[in-house]
């Protein structure tokens, strides 16, 4: 699941994209970050940049598990982390987001955010995040926003934002939204 907050500083492990040699996507520790060069703990190739992006997705859905992760490999090595890795890749196939989802609960303050994903097994829907709001007034004022034709196109951004800083950010965001004021960015950081 997606950490409730995120602080990319304080991780000690953490993936990242790199486009030197094809398409891949290292597994490192902040330590080995500083170094030049790297020697990641991991490196995954993907055929193209829509593969890529489709498995950092997988990944970053997944982010409560990457400390564990990386305390396996190092116990574990590369080769046995690699097995593992595909296997689970293999049992949860990735695959690609094209749109985002929001379903609302009736009779509820809650509204569930999610994404549509294409993959091997076809598509799917996937929830990221449940929010209830403090009041069925306030819903009811999220909802009113979300009617409006700009607003589906910010959607995308709270899911970017739920893996770049965590759901506690969008759950901020759309308390924002539902008061009134609306106004906070919702890209938040550059992912790593």
């Amino acid at each position: 699941m997606i950490p409730h907050t995120i602080d990319p500083a304080t991780e000690t492990y953490f993936f990242k994209m790199s486009a030197l040699r094809g398409h891949h996507m290292l597994f490192v520790t902040q330590e080995m970050e500083t170094q030049n060069p790297c020697t990641p703990l991991w490196v995954g190739a993907c055929p193209d940049e829509r593969s890529l992006n489709a498995f950092a997705r997988w990944l970053a859905v997944r982010r409560d598990e990457w400390a564990a992760w990386g305390r396996q490999v190092e116990q574990i090595g590369y080769e046995a982390f690699d097995r593992y890795l595909r296997a689970r890749i293999e049992a949860e196939p990735y695959g690609e987001a094209d749109a985002t989802i929001v379903w609302i609960a009736p009779g509820s303050r809650e509204v569930i955010i999610g994404q549509s994903v294409g993959g091997p097994s076809g598509y799917g829907e996937e929830m990221l995040y449940r929010h209830v709001f403090r009041t069925p007034k306030a819903q009811k004022r999220f909802l009113a926003w979300l009617d409006r034709g700009s607003s589906l196109s910010r959607m995308h951004e709270l899911v970017a934002l739920a893996f770049q800083r965590g759901t506690a950010a969008v759950g901020e965001v759309l308390d924002e939204i539902a008061d009134g004021s609306g106004t906070s960015k919702t890209s938040g950081e550059q992912p790593r």
